[in-house]
Protein backbone atom coordinates (compact mmCIF):
# COMPACT_ATOMS: atom_id res chain seq x y z
CA UNK A 1 0.00 0.00 0.00
CA UNK A 2 1.28 3.46 -0.72
CA UNK A 3 2.15 6.32 1.51
CA UNK A 4 -0.68 8.35 0.31
CA UNK A 5 -3.22 5.23 0.84
CA UNK A 6 -1.99 4.92 4.38
CA UNK A 7 -1.91 8.81 4.85
CA UNK A 8 -5.74 8.24 3.56
CA UNK A 9 -6.48 6.06 6.54
CA UNK A 10 -6.83 9.33 8.74
CA UNK A 11 -7.49 11.59 6.42
CA UNK A 12 -10.92 11.53 7.45
CA UNK A 13 -12.68 10.78 11.01
CA UNK A 14 -13.45 7.56 11.59
CA UNK A 15 -16.74 7.01 13.01
CA UNK A 16 -15.89 4.79 15.70
CA UNK A 17 -13.03 6.26 17.01
CA UNK A 18 -14.78 9.65 17.12
CA UNK A 19 -17.98 8.10 18.80
CA UNK A 20 -15.76 7.09 21.31
CA UNK A 21 -14.06 10.25 21.81
CA UNK A 22 -17.35 12.26 21.88
CA UNK A 23 -18.69 9.82 24.67
CA UNK A 24 -15.48 10.15 26.76
CA UNK A 25 -16.05 14.07 26.16
CA UNK A 26 -19.41 13.47 28.39
CA UNK A 27 -17.05 13.27 31.17
CA UNK A 28 -13.51 14.34 30.69
CA UNK A 29 -12.24 17.44 28.96
CA UNK A 30 -10.70 17.01 25.93
CA UNK A 31 -10.28 19.77 23.59
CA UNK A 32 -8.63 20.85 20.35
CA UNK A 33 -4.98 21.80 20.71
CA UNK A 34 -4.94 23.52 17.43
CA UNK A 35 -7.17 25.40 14.84
CA UNK A 36 -8.97 21.86 12.86
CA UNK A 37 -9.17 22.41 8.91
CA UNK A 38 -10.46 21.06 6.18
CA UNK A 39 -8.24 20.67 3.04
CA UNK A 40 -9.40 23.32 1.66
CA UNK A 41 -8.83 25.57 4.53
CA UNK A 42 -12.15 25.91 5.69
CA UNK A 43 -12.34 26.26 9.83
CA UNK A 44 -13.92 23.04 11.78
CA UNK A 45 -13.21 24.07 15.15
CA UNK A 46 -11.44 26.47 17.19
CA UNK A 47 -8.14 26.00 19.04
CA UNK A 48 -8.76 25.14 22.96
CA UNK A 49 -12.47 24.54 22.03
CA UNK A 50 -13.93 22.01 23.88
CA UNK A 51 -15.19 18.46 22.09
CA UNK A 52 -19.26 18.49 21.55
CA UNK A 53 -21.31 16.54 19.70
CA UNK A 54 -20.97 19.84 16.92
CA UNK A 55 -17.86 18.44 15.99
CA UNK A 56 -19.48 15.12 14.60
CA UNK A 57 -21.24 17.55 12.45
CA UNK A 58 -19.08 19.60 11.13
CA UNK A 59 -16.46 16.24 10.42
CA UNK A 60 -18.94 15.14 8.16
CA UNK A 61 -17.49 13.94 5.01
CA UNK A 62 -14.69 16.19 5.23
CA UNK A 63 -11.17 15.39 4.29
CA UNK A 64 -8.62 17.19 6.98
CA UNK A 65 -5.77 18.64 6.67
CA UNK A 66 -4.16 17.08 9.74
CA UNK A 67 -5.81 13.65 11.37
CA UNK A 68 -8.33 14.59 13.82
CA UNK A 69 -6.24 12.70 16.74
CA UNK A 70 -3.39 14.71 16.09
CA UNK A 71 -5.50 17.66 16.79
CA UNK A 72 -7.12 16.91 20.00
CA UNK A 73 -5.80 16.72 23.62
CA UNK A 74 -7.18 15.48 26.94
CA UNK A 75 -6.26 17.70 29.74
CA UNK A 76 -7.67 15.54 32.54
CA UNK A 77 -6.56 12.10 31.06
CA UNK A 78 -4.94 9.49 31.56
CA UNK A 79 -1.31 9.62 32.69
CA UNK A 80 1.58 6.99 33.74
CA UNK A 81 0.57 7.64 37.40
CA UNK A 82 -2.73 6.34 36.37
CA UNK A 83 -1.14 3.21 34.45
CA UNK A 84 0.55 2.69 37.53
CA UNK A 85 -2.00 2.64 39.98
CA UNK A 86 -4.12 0.66 37.75
CA UNK A 87 -1.43 -2.08 37.45
CA UNK A 88 -1.12 -1.91 41.41
CA UNK A 89 -4.86 -2.83 41.40
CA UNK A 90 -4.30 -5.89 39.43
CA UNK A 91 -1.58 -7.30 41.58
CA UNK A 92 -3.69 -6.43 44.75
CA UNK A 93 -6.32 -9.46 43.54
CA UNK A 94 -6.06 -12.99 43.86
CA UNK A 95 -6.33 -14.13 39.92
CA UNK A 96 -3.93 -16.00 37.92
CA UNK A 97 -2.31 -12.85 36.00
CA UNK A 98 -1.48 -11.02 39.33
CA UNK A 99 0.77 -14.78 39.99
CA UNK A 100 2.56 -14.22 36.87
CA UNK A 101 3.08 -10.76 38.02
CA UNK A 102 4.22 -10.33 41.21
CA UNK A 103 8.03 -11.57 40.59
CA UNK A 104 8.40 -8.50 38.84
CA UNK A 105 6.01 -6.32 40.54
CA UNK A 106 8.77 -3.96 41.69
CA UNK A 107 10.50 -3.46 38.25
CA UNK A 108 7.13 -3.07 36.34
CA UNK A 109 6.14 -0.23 39.12
CA UNK A 110 9.36 1.66 39.15
CA UNK A 111 9.00 1.93 35.15
CA UNK A 112 5.37 2.26 34.19
CA UNK A 113 5.54 6.10 35.44
CA UNK A 114 8.68 6.70 33.50
CA UNK A 115 7.07 5.68 30.09
CA UNK A 116 6.55 8.39 27.53
CA UNK A 117 2.99 8.99 26.43
CA UNK A 118 2.03 10.49 22.52
CA UNK A 119 -0.14 12.76 23.43
CA UNK A 120 -2.56 10.51 20.45
CA UNK A 121 -2.13 7.50 22.44
CA UNK A 122 -2.72 9.19 25.85
CA UNK A 123 -6.20 10.39 24.12
CA UNK A 124 -7.07 7.53 23.04
CA UNK A 125 -6.46 5.19 26.16
CA UNK A 126 -8.45 8.46 28.01
CA UNK A 127 -11.19 7.63 25.60
CA UNK A 128 -10.80 3.98 25.97
CA UNK A 129 -10.85 4.23 29.99
CA UNK A 130 -14.16 6.55 29.87
CA UNK A 131 -15.99 5.05 27.05
CA UNK A 132 -14.64 1.04 26.61
CA UNK A 133 -13.32 0.40 30.18
CA UNK A 134 -12.80 -3.55 29.56
CA UNK A 135 -10.48 -2.51 26.75
CA UNK A 136 -8.47 0.09 28.85
CA UNK A 137 -8.28 -2.90 31.37
CA UNK A 138 -7.18 -5.26 28.40
CA UNK A 139 -4.42 -2.69 27.97
CA UNK A 140 -3.18 -2.58 31.01
CA UNK A 141 -2.90 -6.08 32.22
CA UNK A 142 -1.15 -6.68 28.32
CA UNK A 143 1.20 -3.69 29.76
CA UNK A 144 1.90 -5.23 32.72
CA UNK A 145 2.06 -8.86 31.47
CA UNK A 146 4.24 -8.19 28.37
CA UNK A 147 7.11 -6.21 31.11
CA UNK A 148 6.86 -9.55 32.78
CA UNK A 149 7.39 -11.93 30.57
CA UNK A 150 10.63 -9.48 29.10
CA UNK A 151 11.93 -9.75 32.65
CA UNK A 152 11.74 -13.09 33.11
CA UNK A 153 14.10 -13.07 30.20
CA UNK A 154 16.60 -10.43 31.20
CA UNK A 155 14.97 -7.10 29.41
CA UNK A 156 17.53 -4.32 29.92
CA UNK A 157 15.52 -0.76 30.63
CA UNK A 158 15.18 0.38 27.18
CA UNK A 159 13.81 -3.74 26.55
CA UNK A 160 11.10 -3.47 29.41
CA UNK A 161 10.41 0.16 28.56
CA UNK A 162 9.36 -1.26 24.83
CA UNK A 163 7.08 -3.92 25.90
CA UNK A 164 5.28 -2.38 28.31
CA UNK A 165 4.58 0.04 25.37
CA UNK A 166 3.79 -2.51 23.13
CA UNK A 167 1.43 -4.13 25.46
CA UNK A 168 -0.05 -0.85 26.24
CA UNK A 169 -0.92 0.11 22.84
CA UNK A 170 -1.38 -3.28 20.97
CA UNK A 171 -5.11 -3.42 20.77
CA UNK A 172 -5.57 0.90 20.05
CA UNK A 173 -6.45 -0.50 16.36
CA UNK A 174 -9.51 -1.82 18.19
CA UNK A 175 -10.90 2.21 18.47
CA UNK A 176 -11.38 2.09 14.63
CA UNK A 177 -13.94 -1.15 14.31
CA UNK A 178 -17.25 -1.25 15.86
CA UNK A 179 -16.84 -2.57 18.94
CA UNK A 180 -19.09 -4.85 18.60
CA UNK A 181 -16.37 -6.91 16.99
CA UNK A 182 -13.80 -6.41 19.63
CA UNK A 183 -11.55 -8.72 21.18
CA UNK A 184 -13.36 -7.96 24.56
CA UNK A 185 -15.99 -10.38 22.80
CA UNK A 186 -13.73 -12.85 21.74
CA UNK A 187 -15.31 -15.55 23.61
CA UNK A 188 -18.48 -15.79 21.28
CA UNK A 189 -17.50 -18.10 17.98
CA UNK A 190 -16.81 -15.18 15.18
CA UNK A 191 -18.76 -15.60 12.07
CA UNK A 192 -16.81 -14.64 8.64
CA UNK A 193 -18.31 -10.60 8.99
CA UNK A 194 -17.25 -10.78 12.67
CA UNK A 195 -13.69 -11.83 11.71
CA UNK A 196 -13.20 -9.57 8.73
CA UNK A 197 -13.82 -6.66 11.14
CA UNK A 198 -11.36 -8.08 13.74
CA UNK A 199 -8.73 -8.95 11.26
CA UNK A 200 -7.87 -5.39 10.49
CA UNK A 201 -7.07 -3.95 13.74
CA UNK A 202 -3.33 -4.77 14.02
CA UNK A 203 -2.80 -2.98 10.60
CA UNK A 204 -4.60 0.16 11.71
CA UNK A 205 -2.45 0.16 15.61
CA UNK A 206 0.34 0.04 12.61
CA UNK A 207 -0.28 2.78 10.94
CA UNK A 208 -1.83 4.61 13.88
CA UNK A 209 1.86 4.10 15.94
CA UNK A 210 4.00 4.85 12.99
CA UNK A 211 1.95 7.34 11.61
CA UNK A 212 0.60 9.48 14.10
CA UNK A 213 3.45 9.25 16.71
CA UNK A 214 7.25 9.69 17.58
CA UNK A 215 7.52 5.87 18.86
CA UNK A 216 10.37 3.34 17.22
CA UNK A 217 9.32 1.86 14.38
CA UNK A 218 10.07 -1.59 15.88
CA UNK A 219 7.43 -0.78 18.35
CA UNK A 220 4.56 0.03 15.40
CA UNK A 221 5.94 -3.52 14.18
CA UNK A 222 5.25 -5.61 16.98
CA UNK A 223 1.72 -3.96 17.48
CA UNK A 224 0.94 -5.22 13.80
CA UNK A 225 2.13 -8.58 14.42
CA UNK A 226 0.18 -9.45 17.44
CA UNK A 227 -1.96 -12.29 15.83
CA UNK A 228 0.78 -13.59 13.86
CA UNK A 229 1.68 -17.32 14.39
CA UNK A 230 5.59 -18.70 13.63
CA UNK A 231 3.06 -21.23 12.04
CA UNK A 232 1.34 -19.04 9.46
CA UNK A 233 -1.81 -19.64 10.84
CA UNK A 234 -2.40 -15.96 12.39
CA UNK A 235 -3.38 -12.98 10.82
CA UNK A 236 -3.20 -9.89 9.40
CA UNK A 237 -0.44 -11.37 7.01
CA UNK A 238 0.01 -15.00 8.18
CA UNK A 239 3.86 -14.27 8.82
CA UNK A 240 5.79 -17.48 9.44
CA UNK A 241 9.27 -18.14 11.50
CA UNK A 242 11.88 -15.51 11.05
CA UNK A 243 9.23 -13.06 9.76
CA UNK A 244 7.83 -12.28 12.41
CA UNK A 245 10.21 -10.15 14.92
CA UNK A 246 11.23 -10.69 18.65
CA UNK A 247 8.86 -8.03 20.00
CA UNK A 248 5.63 -9.57 18.00
CA UNK A 249 6.18 -12.99 19.43
CA UNK A 250 6.42 -11.72 23.22
CA UNK A 251 3.28 -9.69 22.38
CA UNK A 252 1.55 -13.04 20.51
CA UNK A 253 2.23 -15.05 23.39
CA UNK A 254 0.49 -12.13 25.88
CA UNK A 255 -2.33 -11.73 23.67
CA UNK A 256 -2.88 -15.65 23.72
CA UNK A 257 -2.17 -15.65 27.54
CA UNK A 258 -4.81 -12.90 28.21
CA UNK A 259 -7.26 -14.60 25.74
CA UNK A 260 -7.24 -17.73 28.18
CA UNK A 261 -7.34 -15.92 31.30
CA UNK A 262 -10.36 -13.47 30.11
CA UNK A 263 -12.73 -15.27 32.58
CA UNK A 264 -10.29 -15.77 35.17
CA UNK A 265 -11.70 -15.63 39.19
CA UNK A 266 -10.14 -14.79 41.76
CA UNK A 267 -9.30 -17.37 44.18
CA UNK A 268 -6.01 -19.34 45.02
CA UNK A 269 -7.22 -22.86 43.50
CA UNK A 270 -9.01 -20.71 39.96
CA UNK A 271 -5.71 -18.85 39.58
CA UNK A 272 -3.94 -22.10 39.56
CA UNK A 273 -6.03 -24.18 36.92
CA UNK A 274 -6.18 -20.80 35.05
CA UNK A 275 -2.23 -21.21 34.46
CA UNK A 276 -2.32 -24.35 33.73
CA UNK A 277 -4.57 -24.03 30.78
CA UNK A 278 -2.71 -20.97 29.90
CA UNK A 279 0.40 -23.11 29.70
CA UNK A 280 -1.39 -26.26 27.60
CA UNK A 281 -3.46 -23.64 25.23
CA UNK A 282 0.09 -22.15 23.97
CA UNK A 283 2.07 -25.30 23.80
CA UNK A 284 -1.11 -27.46 22.38
CA UNK A 285 0.02 -26.16 18.68
CA UNK A 286 3.57 -27.00 18.26
CA UNK A 287 5.45 -24.36 16.42
CA UNK A 288 2.65 -21.79 17.04
CA UNK A 289 4.31 -19.98 19.87
CA UNK A 290 7.92 -19.05 20.70
CA UNK A 291 8.68 -21.46 23.12
CA UNK A 292 11.35 -19.18 25.05
CA UNK A 293 8.36 -16.76 25.48
CA UNK A 294 6.38 -19.10 26.91
CA UNK A 295 8.74 -20.56 29.76
CA UNK A 296 7.96 -18.10 32.41
CA UNK A 297 4.02 -19.02 31.83
CA UNK A 298 4.91 -22.63 31.92
CA UNK A 299 6.60 -22.29 34.95
CA UNK A 300 3.93 -20.34 36.94
CA UNK A 301 1.90 -23.16 36.22
CA UNK A 302 3.53 -25.81 37.71
CA UNK A 303 2.39 -27.08 41.19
Amino acid sequence: MSTASHQAVFQTANPHALATILDAAETRRIIACRDIFDLSGTKLWARDQPVSQALQRKLMDRKLRQPLEACLMAEDGVTATTLRDTVQALLGLDTALAELLRPHAGRIADEVPRLPLHPVVQLLLTAAQSSRPAQFVHAVQAMALNGALALARGATTVDLRMALLAGLMHDLGEMYIDPVYGEAEADRQLDVSSYEHLVVHPHVGHLLVSQLTDYPPRLARAIAEHHERLDGSGYPHRLRNEQISPQGRLLAVTEATLGVLRSDRAGAPEAAAALQRASVALRVVPGEFDMAWIGPVASAARP
